[in-house]
């Protein structure tokens, strides 16, 4: 996976290891339609069925939907938290 998730377009709802350990989680919208349900129902068993993984895993990193355009200072510079206050 290159930037293009980071600061192009959205990635796909699903789950990517970009490397050994560290997970990638893309949830691009909170209004899916339903081919976006689908991946995010996919997304879900795949996390409980791989559970221990996650739990051993050096990180899991989710971006969330099109949080990167509301980020201050724009999305070039660092990629917000689900959840994270700013400024």
């Amino acid at each position: 996976m290159g930037r293009e998730g980071v600061v192009g377009k959205p990635l796909p709802p699903g789950l990517s290891e970009p490397r050994k350990g560290l997970f990638w989680v893309a949830m691009p919208t909170f209004e899916p339609g339903e081919n976006d349900r689908v991946a995010y129902r996919a997304l879900y068993q795949q996390i409980g069925a791989d559970r221990q993984r996650f739990l051993d895993a050096d990180a899991v990193v989710s971006t969330c939907a099109a949080t990167m355009a509301a980020a201050p200072g724009g999305a070039a510079t660092s990629p917000p938290r689900c959840g994270a206050k700013t400024a």
